[in-house]
Order: C-alpha cells, then sequence, then structure tokens
C-alpha cells in the first residue's frame, strides 16, 4: 500500500510539473499573441505612414510635372517671341530712320532760313 501510495505521489508530481510546464506555455502564448498584436498596431501605423508619404510622393510629382510642362510652353514660345522682337526691332529701325532723315531735312530748312535772314 505504501508503495502505491509512493507511485501515486510520483505521478501527482510528475503531473504537476506538466502543469506548470504547460502553464509556462499558455503564458508564453499569451505573451506571443500580445507581441504579435503590438507588431499588427505597428505595421498598420508603418502602412498608414507609407501611404501618406506615397500620397506626398505622387502630388510633389503632378506639381512638378505641371511646373515642367508649364516650362516647356513658354520655351515653346520662345521662337515665336524672338521673331515677333526683332520685327519690332526692325519696324523701329525704320521708323528711327525715317525719323533721322526728317531731322535732316529739317536741320537744312533751318539753316537755308537762317540764311535767308
Amino acid at each position: 500500500m505504501k508503495m502505491k501510495l509512493e507511485v501515486v505521489q510520483q505521478e501527482n508530481q510528475q503531473l504537476r510539473k506538466k502543469l506548470d510546464e504547460l502553464k509556462g506555455f499558455e503564458n508564453l502564448q499569451k505573451d506571443t499573441a500580445k507581441q504579435l498584436a503590438e507588431k499588427e498596431l505597428n505595421l498598420d501605423q508603418l502602412r498608414r505612414c507609407f501611404n501618406e508619404v506615397v500620397a506626398e510622393k505622387d502630388e510633389l510629382i503632378e506639381q512638378k510635372n505641371a511646373e515642367y510642362k508649364a516650362l516647356e510652353a513658354k520655351v515653346d514660345k520662345l521662337p515665336t517671341e524672338n521673331a515677333s522682337l526683332k520685327k519690332q526691332m526692325a519696324d523701329l529701325h525704320k521708323k528711327n530712320d525715317h525719323l533721322s532723315r526728317k531731322c535732316s531735312e529739317l536741320e537744312t530748312l533751318r539753316e537755308q532760313i537762317e540764311e535767308f535772314h
């Protein structure tokens, strides 16, 4: 009977050890689940931040593309504007030459008038 009691006590002790091990595993599992939940939360936050950065990048790209197209349009207009300015300069030179001739004629007339008086 004493031996049976010892066997039962040993089995009981072994079962307690296994129970303690299982409780340890259960706590480890809870800690792991908690860490996993925290990591998933961090991952969600990182995804949101990443999406915000991507959206900002896309907006900047659109803005820079619009600026580039505006500059490109200005550059495309430069030859036309240059030709127009050259024509205006030529017209001004013609007017200047015409006015210079008129001034010379007026100077000649003034000299003739002075000689006449």
